[in-house]
């Protein structure tokens, strides 16, 4: 009955936005109809089988699809894909299909049309999945509980290979998201560079830097007491070394003999105490013979001192006497005194430089899992 259909008008690809992970596409397919004579088919309504194959001859249809077409001077319009939907059948328009046509019961046209590269680039099959996603799509994606599965041509970004045949993508590693924050790429050339580190730390290299000035001014000690008094919000502590004085030659009278009087000494309180009375020497025989003098004396004091041996004395400013040198100690009173001052000053501070503690990028975050269209 019908010899032939001419594609006078070609395929067009119509697309649909849907909201699920399903095939959406549906195809417009207008052509003409005419018998074996190469008349334009009667009016009417027919009966239209198509059917998709991955093969130009033989093979088994993987979609069919049955529609009552109207035909108005030989020219048909059918929306394929509206009765039996692609996804239903798995189709996804990634790789070469021929569409197969038959009219009424009649046997099925040869030679079959082969769909064009431009239905393919108007269709997001060959670079989509369903719903017109880009293959390559990566998703926040959620679930209640483990009764969800992942989508239907989805697949976890672990960093695992693709492996289904009917991906574009069968054979590539999808990329490791787990884990990381996605950074936008500043091309196309960029897409899949890797950066950064899970935590940071700073160097700090602080600037050599000078105290706030206090003015002239200087600091009151009074030893024994180890700090100055406070001027401007600051003293001073006040530790000297032990010291020595000066060694100088000298000696110690340990006593005086007076002729005609006594022979006497001093206390430890600084006292005289007598050692011997003697009124005129030894007895009335001896008058005028004192034999710790040595020598007759007319008249006069004689005083008695220790060596000449040369020796000094340690002090510590924060004892108040001196050492112990030969069974005595000197008595060190210091008066009161003020620091020299150095007028308006103020002290270097020099901070070496450090390393910030060691401290995770990690903010407060809701984990997601990462997921990849294949397909």
């Amino acid at each position: 009955m019908l010899k032939q259909i001419l594609l006078t008008l070609g395929l067009l690809i119509l697309l649909t936005q849907m909201a699920t992970a399903q095939v959406p596409e549906t195809i417009n397919f207008q052509g003409a109809l005419k018998d074996g004579a190469g008349q334009a088919l009667a009016d009417g309504t027919y009966k239209l089988t198509f059917k998709l194959y991955q093969t130009e001859t033989g093979g088994s249809a993987l979609w069919i699809e049955e529609q009552s077409v109207v035909v108005t001077d030989g020219i048909l319009n059918a929306i394929l894909g509206k009765v039996t939907t692609f996804a239903s059948a798995n189709i996804i328009f990634n790789k070469p299909f021929w569409l197969g046509i038959s009219v009424q019961d009649d046997a099925e046209m040869t030679p079959r049309f082969e769909l064009s590269s431009s239905p393919y680039a108007l269709n997001p099959a060959a670079t989509t999945g369903g719903g017109g996603m880009p293959v390559g799509t990566v998703i926040d994606w959620w679930r209640p509980n483990n009764n969800f599965p992942v989508p239907t041509g989805f697949k976890i970004c672990d960093g695992g290979t693709v492996s289904d045949n009917d991906s574009p993508l069968n054979g590539f590693n999808v990329p490791d998201l787990r884990n990381k924050f996605i950074r936008g790429a500043e091309s196309l050339e960029d897409i899949g560079e890797t950066g950064g580190s899970a935590t940071h730390k700073h160097a700090v290299d602080p600037l050599s830097a000078a105290s706030n000035s206090a003015g002239d001014h200087a600091h009151s000690v009074d030893p024994p007491n180890a700090q100055s008094t406070n001027h401007s919000g600051h003293q001073h502590s006040v530790n000297p070394p032990s010291t020595a004085t000066s060694e100088v030659a000298h000696q110690h009278q340990w006593s005086t003999f007076t002729p005609s009087e006594s022979w006497h000494t001093w206390t430890n309180g600084g006292g005289i105490t007598t050692l011997i009375d003697w009124d005129n020497g030894i007895g009335n025989d001896g008058s005028g013979n004192y034999p710790l003098a040595r020598k007759a004396l007319t008249g006069g004091t004689v005083a008695h001192y220790t060596s000449i041996n040369r020796h000094d004395h340690t002090i510590n400013i924060g004892n108040i006497n001196s050492t112990i040198a030969g069974s005595h100690v000197h008595q060190t009173d210091i008066s009161p005194f003020n620091s020299s001052s150095t007028g308006s000053h103020s002290h270097d501070v020099d901070i070496a430089s450090f390393d910030a503690e060691t401290v995770s990028h990690t903010p407060e975050y809701y984990g997601l899992l990462k997921l990849i269209k294949i397909k």
